[in-house]
């Protein structure tokens, strides 16, 4: 099993996402609750890959997906943030976020954990475009 654990840019061990970052995660999750209600998730590309960007500047470590078209994804809302899963049947990338302020209505993402292994979930079925 590999497990990849992300690294931090700050001394709390969590990492804010900024605007770009942000609009390829939400692109992410996007994709999986339109799977969910409709079949219909797709991703564009780009910012599939600017998640692994991300990931990748936050530690150079961490691993992301390449080449696939279909994935599987689940997102999951927590009492102060979501967690967001990616597999495509062979690894699983596990988002934990927590919202900056979990008592507004908008509010920063802050990534806590970030986990790529072995395995696979049951999802929904999205595209990447």
């Amino acid at each position: 099993m590999i497990v990849i654990l992300v690294g931090v840019s700050n001394s709390s061990g969590k990492h804010k996402l900024d605007n770009d970052e942000m609009i390829a995660y939400t692109s992410l999750n996007r994709a999986i609750t339109h799977s969910s209600v409709d079949g219909t998730g797709t991703i564009i590309r780009t910012e599939f890959d600017n998640v692994g960007k991300m990931l990748k500047n936050i530690d150079t470590k961490n691993q992301w997906f390449s080449g696939a078209i279909t994935y599987y994804g689940l997102y999951t809302k927590t009492s102060d943030g979501f967690i967001t899963q990616v597999t495509d049947g062979n690894y699983v990338a596990t988002f934990t976020m927590e919202y900056e302020y979990p008592d507004r209505s908008m509010s920063d993402y802050i990534l806590v954990d970030y986990t790529f292994e072995q395995g696979s979930i049951k999802g929904y079925k999205f595209l990447v475009e």
